[in-house]
């Protein structure tokens, strides 16, 4: 019985509504998001040292597991939807952060990384206590 519920938790997590607000913010400055929102350009492609469809490839799947593997945890834990949602997005924004600094992903000024930081923060925040909590609190 808790297997098509691990296995909702993965689509929801690498579904479009959840990935494709992640592939505008990378891809922002092709797209040119990034000139209405100048915080998105320090993420321009000069700046990668990765390309973005190794990006499109990992994301979904990262994403996928990191929900099932929440749901885990919140279930053995018995925690709320809530602050499953909220330790998972800090959770993983400290991961990609982790991850791109460690990993030598940008090329950024110190100034940069620290937007880069905010912008990660915030938008996991976004991304798992809304977009993901209404997709799991309504499908």
């Amino acid at each position: 019985m808790g297997s098509p519920m691990y296995l909702r938790a993965f689509v929801i997590g690498s579904c479009a509504f959840v990935i494709i607000p992640l592939f505008l913010v990378v891809n922002s400055t092709h797209l040119h998001i990034a000139e209405y929102i100048p915080l998105l350009q320090i993420l321009a492609p000069r700046k990668r040292r990765y390309s973005f469809e190794n990006y499109v490839l990992v994301a979904p799947i990262f994403l996928g597991i990191a929900n099932m593997m929440s749901l885990y945890i919140s279930k053995k834990y018995t925690l709320s939807n809530s602050t499953r949602f909220l330790w998972t997005g800090l959770i993983i924004a400290t991961i990609e952060i982790l991850f791109s600094v460690l990993g030598n992903m940008y090329i950024f000024t110190k100034i940069e990384w620290l937007y880069y930081i905010a912008l990660v923060y915030g938008g996991y925040f976004i991304l798992w206590n809304y977009i993901i909590a209404y997709i799991e609190n309504n499908v």
